[in-house]
């Protein structure tokens, strides 16, 4: 880290010591250390932006009662799911969530334990495939009530509940291959 100045009555300049040194001198004299998780604080942040389209079903779907009410949640649910399913979701979970899923695992013998962080990983990536599955669900049993939500865009007919049940297919499958990179580089031999 630089070290910066600071000005002290006149013409006294005084040098600031590291900035990492302020902060964490007192932590680290404890024996407090912030944890090495190298790429996975990258990762992370990738995955809440690409888990934002069912994210958005599943709070519609919270929030309207299992769609039976109308509410511009519905509307949003249908925005996230639509645009941003169309081009950046498709990119970050072709592109970013399996590279960085792939680099974000620690490789480890047969015998030795899982890393926390790996663990973590695999438990993030397992709920959000129930919670799609489960989503799939609820949307497939209130397929009717979501009908009645079906809009024109870009001159053609869509069908929300179809929409919905594709986006929910398409994140189960991708979940399914993350969680296998995750199990495959961990369990390595």
């Amino acid at each position: 880290m630089a070290t910066g100045t600071k000005e002290e009555g006149v013409g006294a300049r005084v040098p600031l010591p590291p900035v990492k040194a302020i902060a964490l001198a007192p932590l680290q004299s404890r024996g407090f250390r912030l944890p090495d998780l190298g790429i996975t604080w990258i990762l992370y942040p990738i995955l809440v932006v690409y888990f934002l389209p069912i994210l958005a079903i599943a709070w519609a779907a919270i929030i309207t009662d299992g769609f039976a009410a109308d509410n511009v949640s519905l509307s949003f649910a249908q925005v996230m799911a639509s645009d941003f399913y169309g081009a950046l979701r498709q990119t970050i979970g072709v592109i970013f969530v399996p590279f960085l899923t792939a680099y974000a695992v620690k490789i480890v013998s047969a015998e030795a334990r899982i890393p926390i962080s790996t663990a973590a990983l695999f438990y993030i990536l397992l709920s959000f495939f129930v919670l799609t599955v489960v989503m799939y669900g609820v949307v497939d049993v209130n397929r009717e009530r979501l009908a009645h939500y079906d809009t024109t865009v870009d001159g053609k007919q869509v069908s929300l509940p179809v929409f919905f049940r594709a986006a929910t297919t398409t994140y189960a499958k991708e979940l399914l291959a993350y969680i296998a990179i995750v199990l495959g580089i961990s369990l390595k031999k």
